[in-house]
């Protein structure tokens, strides 16, 4: 008989992506149920509608938690603990983001009431660390919170070195990499149709800059790397389309468009800026078919969603040294640049375009091992010996 799981965790936004990647590998590992919030920070509703893939792939998600008032959450917890009590659960999986860790006064008596039914308590940790929410947590409010947990999962050997040194872990903790997101090319349009479909010829070589806004995606120096070579007589035409969304930091939007004007790059940059909301499965898809190479010029970063996004349509990147797996991935799956180095960024975006395809053909050879590695299975498998 199967071990019974219930698994927590935001189905809005990158972790829903996540869980929905994961979902179909625990269950037949697992007796699996998911439970999540109905509603987010803003009192936003996750609905199907943003959050297709997860709706479309998990069975019958619990959507339990609305932290919009102390009314809301006294509601939420007695729904919540009724529904996990009811399922007895062996195993209780948190997914651990911004928004669970700074509501780890909600969960830490929920975890409790797990421990008292003999649950055991695995945090899949998304980031360690917190970002963002300095004003709300502090590392010692997050040691004693981690330390209810009897295991947990980390993407990398930086993010466990954090957990341990920085918060004091001492439970048994596996690294588990983060998989790759190939749910999301479902084959509906061709390159040639996504180009046009977004108004590119098809001699133009267009760069992707996806995902969500923030001071640390280096999209500054991303767009002053195209300024250097708007000049340039090259073989092909480079094109930057930026498909981002932003939340709360909504003077963002008017200081890139104020950047893109000064440096007189208007022609080369098409701009797609959301507030608030998600880009729909087409849509992305289409972005993603539409571009030669997606451009990952982060500051800092401890995993990433989009880059595993890139290679589940096939893309070769350009990214920092910011990134853990940097020399797992340089002059295999795309060129790794210093992060912060306009020239040594723009350099790379014309060996990509002028080299291009050197760089596929060496992108074809190692991909199939990095999907190996980067398993959904193994994560699944990961758990499961957990929970032992």
């Amino acid at each position: 008989m199967k071990k019974k799981l219930a698994l927590f965790g935001s189905l809005k936004l990158g972790t829903a992506d996540y869980i929905a990647h994961l979902y179909p590998h625990l269950t037949p590992l697992f007796d699996t149920e998911v439970f999540s919030f109905s509603h987010m920070a803003n009192d936003d509703l996750v609905t199907a509608t943003e959050s297709e893939l997860a709706f479309s792939t998990i069975q019958n998600p619990h959507l339990l938690l609305r932290p919009t008032t102390f009314k809301s959450l006294a509601e939420s917890y007695v729904a919540l603990t009724n529904s996990l009590l009811q399922f007895r659960p062996q195993i209780f999986n948190l997914h651990v983001t911004a928004f669970v860790r700074v509501l780890h006064y909600f969960f830490r008596p929920l975890i409790t009431d797990m421990k008292k039914i003999n649950s055991k308590i695995v945090f899949t940790m998304h980031d360690v660390e917190h970002i963002g929410e300095k004003n709300l947590i502090n590392n010692d409010i997050l040691s004693s919170f981690y330390g209810l947990a009897d295991a947990a999962i980390v993407g990398n050997e930086q993010e466990e070195k954090l957990l341990r040194q920085n918060f004091s872990f001492q439970k048994p903790t596996v690294i588990a990499q983060h998989g790759t997101y190939n749910l999301f090319d479902r084959g509906v349009i061709t390159q040639p149709a996504a180009k046009q479909k977004l108004g590119y010829g098809p001699d133009d070589f267009v760069v992707l800059f996806f995902g969500f806004l923030r001071e640390n995606k280096g999209l500054d120096v991303l767009l002053k790397a195209i300024a250097e070579l708007k000049n340039k007589k090259l073989n092909k035409q480079i094109k930057l389309y930026i498909a981002a969304t932003v939340r709360n930091q909504y003077e963002q939007i008017k200081f890139y468009q104020n950047l893109i004007e000064s440096l007189g790059i208007s022609d080369k940059i098409k701009v797609n800026i959301k507030k608030d909301s998600v880009f729909h499965l087409d849509e992305i898809e289409t972005y993603f078919r539409a571009s030669d190479c997606v451009a990952l010029p982060y500051t800092t970063i401890s995993q990433s969603g989009v880059i595993n996004l890139a290679f589940g349509f096939n893309k070769p990147v350009i990214f920092s040294d910011a990134f853990i797996s940097s020399s797992e991935l340089d002059g295999k799956l795309g060129i790794m640049v210093l992060s912060n180095n306009v020239e040594k960024l723009a350099e790379a975006i014309e060996k990509m375009s002028e080299n291009y395809s050197e760089i596929i053909s060496s992108f074809k050879r190692n991909i199939q091992e990095y999907n190996t590695i980067h398993s959904w299975d193994k994560i699944a498998s990961a758990l499961f010996e957990l929970s032992k």
